[in-house]
């Protein structure tokens, strides 16, 4: 688990702060940092409603009728690129749960969305916003 991190963290390191092009998808009515449940039915949460930078949290996947199969999963930065952060989910407790951990940057709060392609018997793919403010 410490690789991941430090994985994490280097790549983050590495890619640096940056312009970020517009998102052309829509994302949905989700409020940010709140849990949301999509057409496809699948409800996203975070572990906390105030992420943090450099500070680990959890996302959580769930569809209560149906297994949900992910894809791909990342996190990008929407009002600064700053790179794609992968999303590797693991099952606990019947819900797929995915350890994340966001960098720093110089703008005190960063816009972010969570992308995931994947399937539950049809394809989805889900963008759900979401904010970090700095301490």
């Amino acid at each position: 688990m410490k690789s991941y991190y430090l994985f994490i963290c280097t790549t983050l390191f590495l890619v640096g702060c940056g312009e970020n092009q517009p998102t052309e998808a829509s994302r949905g009515k989700c409020i940010p940092n709140q849990p949301c449940v999509f057409q496809s039915r699948v409800k996203l949460a975070l572990s906390t409603t105030n992420v943090i930078p450099e500070t680990p949290f959890q996302i959580i996947l769930q569809n209560e009728k149906t297994n949900v199969e992910v894809q791909t999963a990342y996190i990008e930065g929407v009002n600064m690129y700053m790179g794609k952060i992968p999303l590797f989910f693991e099952l606990k407790d019947g819900k797929l749960v995915a350890d994340a951990m966001l960098g720093v940057c110089n703008e005190p709060q960063m816009q972010w969305q969570i992308v995931i392609s994947g399937t539950t018997g049809t394809p989805f793919e889900i963008r759900y916003p979401f904010s970090s403010t700095q301490r």
